[in-house]
């Protein structure tokens, strides 16, 4: 299992993006966002599904294939640094869902706390990276590149703008 730190710092190469304008965009420390990916330091959940977005990555099963109509299109980020994102929550709380089975069990076998797994997917609270790659590596799901994804800049409102 590569750890989802690894795979953004993979494809930060890949667009060939300096880590300075992802902080400036997201309004990330520099710092801390360098230690984050180092594995140093942790990042809040949110911060990295904010990321993710950023940077085009999602969450899809370990087998899957896109259709062919997939790679016609061409998606733009769309990111509000502001925002809360949810898709790995989403795409984690849909997965157990197909797998119907019991929540404990999941909890269990990411050595989760089953209150702290369920608030986190009702979206009350963050987890930690290293739970969440155990929910994603127990769930047989990874992060992969969008298909057609264009990266954009974010504008941010500078406070002579407001």
């Amino acid at each position: 299992m590569t750890p989802i730190r690894e795979k953004i710092a993979l494809r930060i190469k890949e667009l060939g993006i300096s880590k300075k304008v992802i902080c400036e965009d997201l309004g990330l420390v520099q710092q801390n966002f360098s230690t984050f990916l180092t594995g140093k330091r942790g990042c809040p959940i949110d911060d990295v599904e904010k990321l993710m977005m950023y940077l085009g990555l999602t969450v899809r099963p370990k087998d899957y294939r896109p259709a062919k109509s997939d790679s016609t299109k061409v998606e733009v980020a769309n990111v509000d640094p502001e925002a809360r994102y949810t898709l790995m929550r989403q795409k984690i709380r849909l997965r157990i869902n197909e797998l119907e089975q019991p929540l404990n069990k999941i909890a269990a076998s990411a050595e989760v706390n089953m209150h702290s797994l369920s608030s986190y997917l009702t979206g009350k609270r963050g987890l930690n990276i290293e739970h969440v790659e155990k929910l994603l590596e127990i769930l047989d799901l990874t992060l992969i590149p969008k298909e057609g994804f264009a990266f954009q800049r974010i504008k941010r409102n500078t406070p002579e703008e407001e």
